[in-house]
């Protein structure tokens, strides 16, 4: 009977064969379409990737024919891991394209969110007394018996922080129009929301006469490759009066090509002028479809890392380019952030960096997207004014 060799991203092996390999959608497209390959690498560490292999091996076992069964049967199976886990676990999951396996996660992610909405006012007097973090077990017929796979991150005090960047608005007219849209909508208190509008360039004196104080600006760095305009830029819009600067926007990797090196030093140059940073991060449609989603961001992030030794008033934002997204799969790239700075930098830093998602959302559910535990806001380009404005009043869901 044919094995597979599945690769974890940390260089460990593990073997699948018979029913316990048809319970991949990959492995059966790959039989189907004749590839003699028989080694998999899955982008997702050993511990994650085991608890995949004991999956399919204890579904082909069971041969349970009801979707009822199998339902029930996956949720208990994964019932007492915690969210940063079950994040990981789904993005394995998903690359591999395992039977009803995605959708459970997703759905016992739901209900863990529905459970800390409903009991907020406990769970935030519990969390200002203490930062208890709690580690997850998964004992399965003594296959995996009291073993830590995941450790939840602290998730601390972020505030919502919703982001509307108008690159397409040409005309003053519209300028001031949008404004006035902006001035005659409610705001939450500043302490459950912060609130950045991002005008065209050289119009920001011009819409700081127009818009209310409650609103914060943020100025999008268009320095050149050169060195000293950088630090002329940063020092300028620092001088203006400006907080925030947005770097990394996926029309400036895309087309104005900047490199991973190049936005990663302007991050250092905006932080030494002492302004707060919205840098994005975010992939190609080519480059998901290709799986290499979370390699981008990372490394994205990684050359933001290597620039700056403080990761304090930084702020991620995934901004995939060209493609919408669901609220589930915007979480698990925040999520695989959150990991990835926790992992490379500290638990502290992914407990305190806010992480936005800024692309299109598919349904256009954004009361589900905000409630996703690592979603800490949006970032809207101008025709998004409206969806803007309701995820505005949708924050204090969030807590």
């Amino acid at each position: 009977m044919r094995k597979f060799i599945l690769r974890s991203s940390d260089g460990k092996s593990y073997e699948l064969e018979g029913k316990a390999a048809l319970q991949s959608g990959m492995i059966r497209d790959m039989i189907d379409d004749g590839s003699p390959e028989d080694v998999i690498p899955v982008p997702s560490p050993g511990d994650i990737l085991y608890m995949v292999v004991v999956y399919c091996q204890r579904q082909a076992e069971l041969d349970l024919t009801s979707p009822l069964q199998r339902c029930s049967w996956s949720l208990g199976f994964i019932g007492k891991l915690d969210r940063l886990t079950l994040s990981r676990l789904h993005l394995a999951a998903a690359y591999l394209n395992i039977d009803n396996l995605p959708a459970v996660i997703c759905r016992s992610m739901s209900d863990q969110i529905q459970r800390v909405v409903q009991n907020y006012p406990l769970f935030r007097e519990r969390a200002s007394n203490s930062s208890v973090r709690s580690s997850a077990s998964l004992s399965l017929a003594g296959m995996v018996n009291s073993t830590a796979i995941g450790e939840t991150i602290d998730m601390g005090p972020r505030r919502f922080l919703a982001v509307c960047h108008w690159e397409d608005v040409e005309s003053t007219y519209k300028v001031k129009k949008i404004a006035d849209r902006l001035n005659n909508c409610d705001l939450p208190p500043s302490d459950v929301v912060d609130v950045v509008v991002c005008p065209p360039p050289l119009s920001e004196s011009f819409i700081r006469s127009f818009l209310r104080g409650d609103f914060q600006l943020a100025a999008e760095f268009l320095g050149s490759d050169d060195r000293d305009p950088w630090e002329l830029d940063a020092q300028l819009i620092a001088n203006c009066g400006i907080p925030w600067v947005i770097l990394g926007h996926s029309n400036a990797r895309l087309l104005g090509g900047e490199s991973n090196e190049i936005v990663g030093k302007k991050v250092a140059f905006s932080r030494r002028h002492g302004l707060k940073v919205i840098a994005c991060v975010g992939e190609t449609m080519k480059q998901r479809e290709a799986g290499r989603t979370m390699d981008v961001v990372t490394a994205q992030a990684r050359a933001i890392a290597e620039s700056v030794s403080k990761w304090e008033e930084i702020v991620l934002v995934y901004n995939p380019s060209g493609h919408a997204m669901t609220s589930y799969q915007a979480q698990e790239v925040l999520a695989g952030l959150r990991m990835w700075l926790r992992d490379n930098l500290s638990p502290e830093v992914a407990s305190a960096t806010r992480l936005v998602y800024g692309g299109r959302l598919r349904g256009a559910n954004w009361e589900e997207l905000i409630l996703q535990p690592d979603v800490d806001g949006i970032y809207a380009c101008g025709a998004m004014l409206e969806e803007f404005l309701h995820v505005i009043k949708l924050a204090e869901k969030k807590g």
